[in-house]
């Protein structure tokens, strides 16, 4: 089975985009990281 590695710069910057969003909206930024995730593990 595959495996998607995050390299640190996308960690880093799905963090920031998490915080970004979680400003407005803590809901929705745990909804929005848990569909890129899903979308990641889509790719494998």
């Amino acid at each position: 089975m595959a495996v998607v590695i995050k390299r640190p710069q996308a960690i880093l910057d799905l963090d920031e985009i998490f915080d970004y969003i979680a400003e407005d909206s803590l809901e929705l930024a745990v909804n929005l990281l848990s569909k890129i995730n899903e979308a990641l593990e889509k790719l494998t």
